[in-house]
């Protein structure tokens, strides 16, 4: 490619003038595909995520803007790719009323997110491999520095929930898909789902109406600087059922995810093929187990941060949401806190 010549100053830059004819289908057909490309990135999802771009370029997402939110969520069957058909705990056309995908986040250049391997399918995963390996070997970096980095890329302690939902200030925009966080939605509304006196939880997802239904949420969004704060969540008995219409509108939402291959994943963590390793950088050898599985002999699950307990400590610091342990770590504090077993 020949380098370009800077204007001398003053003068008038040179300005390429076109060349071919708007009359050639291969340029009809190339500024075709370059108008669906700005389509689908219209709304700034110009990085890979977690979702396939192809499934996703015409469907309704519903965004959470500022306000109060009244919904439903809409239940669905699972498919073939829906993670608990996959790893073997549901069956195949299991209801269901969500997916939930762990996520690695500022990966390459791009930024890009893709669906952790390790956590969301029990296989390997370079990247938790990376972070294992970091964790046990931090080298020169010290404490924050190991703090910044494993947050930075890792998982955190809340997965990506996708829901099918019905917006009931918007009834005639039918059946949405909404992307967020657990953090935001779902871990509230198990909060709420647990009846104090009785004990038994309520399928707030469950078409029906009246108290043995399910249950209308309303919430509040507001803007936190970069970040949002979603409040106020509530559960609201259905006077009516979710109409037929809307429940055979709600999408297969695992037919919508992109699961990255073990390969694809490495070469955009570590940099494209024949490009020099970062300095410090863990290369996993080829056929390498799970992060999860002990490798020898096994020490047991150990907290990466000086001076706690794993299990014992979980949810006393802010660390904890962003560490690489957290799933195991609260596993570990709610068998701890759990009441011992009748001998």
């Amino acid at each position: 490619m020949p380098t370009p010549i800077r204007p001398a100053a003053g003068a008038a830059p040179t300005v390429r003038k076109n060349v071919r004819s708007w009359d050639d289908p291969e340029a009809e057909k190339g500024l075709g595909a370059e108008s669906e490309r700005s389509y689908r990135t219209k709304d700034g999802a110009g990085f890979k995520g977690i979702l396939d771009e192809a499934k996703t370029t015409d469907l309704p997402f519903y965004k959470l803007t500022t306000g109060d939110k009244f919904i439903d969520i809409i239940p669905f069957w699972m498919g073939p790719m829906h993670p608990r058909v996959l790893t073997g705990v549901s069956a195949l056309d299991s209801p269901t009323y969500l997916v939930e995908v762990y996520v690695h986040k500022n990966v390459g250049p791009s930024k890009d997110r893709y669906i952790c391997l390790a956590r969301t399918l029990g296989k390997p995963c370079p990247i938790c491999q990376y972070m294992d390996e970091l964790t046990n070997n931090p080298g020169d970096l010290s404490e924050d520095d190991l703090k910044k980095q494993l947050s930075n890329i890792g998982t955190g302690r809340y997965p990506q929930n996708l829901f099918n939902i019905w917006d009931r200030k918007e009834e005639s925009n039918g059946v949405q898909i909404l992307q967020v966080s657990k953090y935001f939605l779902e871990r509230h509304l198990q909060g709420l789902s647990k009846s104090p006196i009785t004990g038994g939880l309520i399928t707030y997802p469950n078409p029906k109406a009246g108290p043995d239904g399910g249950r209308h949420i309303t919430f509040h969004v507001e803007a936190k600087r970069r970040n949002m704060e979603v409040t106020a969540h509530q559960l609201h008995v259905r006077n009516a059922p979710i109409p037929t219409n809307i429940l055979e509108a709600a999408y297969q939402l695992d037919d919508l995810l992109n699961y990255p291959s073990y390969e694809e994943v490495a070469e955009a963590f570590y940099g494209a093929q024949g490009e020099e390793e970062q300095p410090g950088a863990f290369t996993p050898a080829e056929g390498s187990p799970s992060p999860y599985e002990p490798q020898g002999e096994d020490p047991g699950p150990q907290c990466p941060y000086e001076d706690s307990q794993i299990g014992i400590d979980w949810g006393k610091f802010t660390e904890c949401e962003g560490c690489v342990m957290a799933i195991t770590c609260s596993e570990m504090n709610a068998q701890y806190a759990a009441p011992p077993e009748p001998t």
